[in-house]
């Protein structure tokens, strides 16, 4: 193995632009080779026979003693010339360095340098020479074998401008980077980005786990792991890069690329990964998404105003003018028996058509929050009670309504006039689609963190195929089609228990009957109202 030799002017030949020194394979001093006389016919034939390139060295003077054929072929010069040729005309180091480093290499059997040779076109050449002291003919000279490794050196330089570059790379890229060899379970490199991403461990720790259960640890962090880690599966590496989108617990939004990389052995055992943040442009494909959804709900929403307006307003507004008609054409005046007949007509419609008006504007404000919501804080059975008296009052219905409270008092933060329509269109529905001699039945269930408002009752129920639309604007069960209605109140009970940051629900059966049920969370303790 060699042993680096670094003379005291390594730094020197290094730094220098015209040459480049690295000394290696350092014994102790010896005496020099000393070639019997009668070898010394062979060992010039082996010299000048020798495909390396060799130089006989005076090292008192630098001159090129003798040179190979090799040795011409590679520099160009004819060596033969005696006295127009010295080792300072082929090597671009100073002088004073190839003095040093020549005396050096006498007092060691082997010593072994880089330099950078000029050749005959000019070019230059980047040359590891292998130098050693030898007597030849009773002459101490210095016999170098030397070999090109310019390509080599550009090679290796290139190596460590891209490593440097590639480092650079990893390390200012805003992707997450990691590295794996799952044929033996290991992490192989990740990047200060990729740490930022997964803080939950230390640079050098993860190093000393094994890769796969890093993957598990990694794999808790997402919100339905698509399995991104899997093993390599056979013909892997034939495969595009790998893509997919996947959301962390804490909300951000990542595109996994990997792909298989060759490994040390030539097999595609390796897997790179890269981790981009696409959190911003995911939201704001979302919002877009939402406003696209929430454009198409509007356009919905007016098409349905229209056919609802359409419609439900037609037979109000023809009895209205029928009336008015009536009223005016044969003179009745407040005397007359039929004006009360008359007058009730025209006041119920218009009655009619004003809640409708009022139900959809409602709407609309909750929908887009525009709707000031007042709460207040009130006892739920108390409010209840007074809204029933009310409601009985205006209903001409002969149907009966059971309220049934469980608590005397159960206080909770309410708007009292919206909480007034969400109990008006439930035990409305309720009448209207039950028979006749059917009960309502109103109740209200106190638990510790929250009442229940349920409002049941025995009519036709809702079919099954239509219960998950129930609480969309314009929609109106299937079976309801002789029964008048505009599909508003539901979506608008809906709307209301939304703001008050709570739900509701139902079970309904059909030809046996419907219960929804409200949740609505409970204030801690009764306030008197200010």
């Amino acid at each position: 193995m060699k042993m680096s030799f670094f003379s005291a002017h390594k730094d020197e030949i290094i730094n220098d632009t015209g040459s480049l020194a690295d000394f290696s394979d350092v014994n102790e001093p010896n005496n020099s080779i000393k070639t019997p006389p009668n070898d010394e016919d062979l060992f010039h034939k082996m010299f000048h026979e020798h495909s390396a390139v060799m130089l006989l060295i005076n090292p008192e003077t630098g001159e090129i003693i003798d040179a190979n054929i090799a040795a011409t072929r590679f520099y160009g010069f004819d060596f033969q010339e005696k006295g127009n040729f010295f080792i300072h005309d082929i090597n671009l180091s100073s002088p004073e360095i190839i003095e040093q480093e020549m005396d050096q290499a006498l007092k060691f059997r082997t010593n072994y340098f880089i330099f950078n040779h000029k050749v005959s076109d000019g070019s230059i050449r980047t040359v590891e020479i292998h130098s050693s002291p030898i007597v030849l003919n009773g002459n101490k000279l210095l016999f170098s074998i030397i070999h090109d490794i310019t390509e080599k050196t550009m090679a290796s330089n290139a190596l460590r401008m891209n490593e440097s570059l590639m480092k650079m790379i990893l390390e200012t890229t805003p992707n997450g980077v990691l590295v794996t060899d799952q044929t033996h379970d290991k992490i192989l490199f990740i990047n200060t980005r990729f740490q930022e991403i997964w803080p939950f461990f230390k640079s050098q720790d993860i190093y000393n786990h094994k890769a796969s259960d890093i993957f598990n640890l990694l794999s808790e962090t997402m919100i339905d792991d698509q399995s991104i880690f899997d093993n390599i599966s056979p013909g892997a590496e034939k495969k595009p890069v790998n893509k997919v989108t996947v959301q962390l617990i804490t909300g951000n939004y990542y595109k996994c690329f990997s792909a298989c990389i060759l490994g040390e052995d030539g097999e595609y055992d390796r897997r790179l990964f890269i981790f981009e943040d696409i959190t911003r442009e995911e939201i704001f494909a979302k919002s877009l998404q939402m406003a696209i959804q929430k454009e198409k709900e509007m356009n919905e929403l007016k098409s349905g105003l229209v056919r609802m307006t359409s419609h439900e307003f037609k037979k109000p507004l023809t009895s209205i003018l029928v009336a008015t008609e009536t009223i005016q054409k044969y003179g009745i005046t407040p005397d007359d028996e039929d004006y009360a007949k008359y007058f009730y007509r025209i006041s119920k419609n218009a009655k009619f058509m004003k809640d409708l008006i009022d139900k959809f504007l409602n709407l609309s404000k909750l929908e887009y929050g525009q709707m000031p919501v007042k709460l207040e804080r009130a006892n739920l059975v108390s409010f209840v009670r007074g809204w029933l008296d009310e409601f009985r009052k205006e209903q001409s219905s002969i149907r009966q309504i059971q309220f049934n409270p469980d608590c005397a008092d159960c206080y909770l933060d309410i708007d009292i006039n919206l909480l007034k329509q969400v109990l008006s269109n439930l035990v409305s529905n309720g009448i209207k689609y039950s028979p006749e001699d059917s009960r309502i039945v109103l109740s209200i269930n106190a638990n510790p963190m929250d009442v229940e408002i349920q409002v049941s009752d025995n009519g036709i129920g809702i079919p099954a195929k239509d219960q998950e639309f129930i609480f969309s604007t314009f929609f109106r069960a299937s079976n309801v089609s002789r029964v008048p209605g505009t599909g508003i109140g539901l979506a608008l009970v809906k709307q209301i228990i939304d703001v008050h940051g709570g739900t509701i629900g139902f079970r309904s059966k059909v030809n046996e009957g419907t219960t929804f049920t409200i949740k609505l969370p409970r204030s801690d303790s009764p306030r008197k109202l200010s």
